[in-house]
């Protein structure tokens, strides 16, 4: 699963794009803020997360994402 997610990232990660022998840029930006989520957003996963039950083998993925969500809103919650 992680080298799943793994290669999802990497694919955002191009400057531009070869196909064939033509070469196009990428616009990175732009696919990154449609997929922004809004300060109330945020607000809604994290209090779902917080009465989340979980098992054991799920505790890391969870705490990481937790990281990830808290710190997007901190950035959002500071512009």
């Amino acid at each position: 699963m992680l080298k799943q997610l793994i290669k999802k990232v990497m694919a955002f990660t191009a400057n531009q794009i070869i196909v064939g022998n033509k070469t196009q840029p990428t616009n990175i930006n732009v696919l990154a803020s449609e997929n922004d989520l809004t300060l109330q957003e945020l607000e809604l996963l994290l209090g779902i997360l917080k009465d989340t039950t979980l098992k054991g083998h799920q505790i890391e993925v969870f705490y990481n994402l937790i990281i990830k969500i808290q710190n997007q809103y901190i950035k959002q919650n500071n512009s």
